[in-house]
């Protein structure tokens, strides 16, 4: 979503930084006499990843030109199961502690 990339006129840039080239800023992210700071980032960042599969599947829409991982956030069941609930699973679903990933569980 456009309205997500933070931008900034390129008078500023050039009055806040001196001389934009001479910090590697060049012109392919720059659009519009504006310094588009996700382009910047894309450009200068060894490893991209997005926060969940869905957020990396759409950022490579936008951005195919890009290398672009995942990194699934996770909860560790183990910890956040109730003893109630941790019964129930240990009954019904033999190893959940050990995987507890969605997959696991179908």
């Amino acid at each position: 979503m456009p309205a997500g990339d933070d931008q900034f006129p390129l008078d500023l840039v050039d009055r806040v930084l001196g001389h934009r080239e001479a910090c590697g800023i060049h012109d392919s992210i720059c659009h519009e006499d504006r310094l588009n700071i996700t382009f910047l980032a894309l450009t200068f960042s060894h490893y991209i990843n997005g926060v969940a599969k869905k957020h990396c599947d759409v950022s490579r829409l936008m951005f195919p030109s890009n290398d672009i991982n995942s990194i699934t956030n996770g909860v560790h069941a183990k910890t956040w199961v109730s003893a109630p609930f941790a019964q129930l699973f240990d009954q019904f679903i033999p190893g959940w502690k050990q995987q507890n990933s969605k997959s696991a569980w179908a």
